[in-house]
């Protein structure tokens, strides 16, 4: 018993943990640069921007990659199963919506924590094709600002945690609000702008 008492006790403390534990200690303890989480940040806005063409790239993730989906309530591992889930995701978008925009409202990074926070919304109009060709003279005939007012709307924030060379090894999905476009999107903005312009009055 002295013995391997002796034996742990001249191992260091971070072989001692688990595997798993061990990884994301040497994450947290060696941090991501400054300059790498900008260029990070960039580019990850870009792919919300554009995720109807979004496709998991090892360039970017991690190949342990975990993916805790809070809309689903799905925990994924590894980059083979994360691209698969997100297959689903635009497999059932463009079955549900005959059209969609995914637009980044807010992008806050942590260099600290090493993670990068991205406020997004989706919006989208239900139905297929044919029902967007049969609607399109009504919709033509209706407000730009209020023609979507039905439209399906969300609004979530991604988490990625990055580790010290730039890679995405920890993804968090969740749902804020949902509803239509108006109340999610088009109230919100004009609120917004009443807000911004009492502020530029009173300066």
């Amino acid at each position: 018993m002295a013995s391997l008492f002796r034996r742990i006790s001249s191992q260091p403390l971070i072989k001692l943990l688990p595997r798993s534990t061990r990884l994301m200690s040497t994450q947290v303890l060696v941090k991501v640069s400054e300059q790498t989480m900008d260029d990070v940040s960039k580019k990850l806005e870009n792919m919300v921007a554009d995720f109807k063409h979004f496709a998991p790239s090892p360039r970017f993730f991690s190949p342990d990659i975990e993916l805790n989906d809070e809309i689903l309530n799905k925990n994924i591992k590894g980059l083979v199963n994360y691209h698969f889930h997100c297959f689903k995701y635009m497999m059932y978008i463009n079955w549900t919506y005959n059209g969609f925009q995914v637009n980044p409202i807010d992008v806050v990074k942590n260099l600290d924590e090493g993670v990068v926070d991205i406020k997004w919304q989706f919006y989208g109009r239900p139905g297929w094709y044919m029902t967007f060709f049969l609607d399109l003279a009504k919709s033509a005939a209706k407000n730009v600002d209020t023609r979507r007012d039905e439209w399906d709307a969300f609004e979530g924030l991604t988490r990625f945690h990055l580790d010290e060379k730039g890679l995405i090894y920890k993804q968090d999905l969740k749902l804020l609000k949902s509803g239509n476009y108006r109340n999610i999107i088009r109230l919100a903005k004009s609120k917004n702008q009443e807000k911004n312009d009492s502020q530029i009055v009173k300066k």
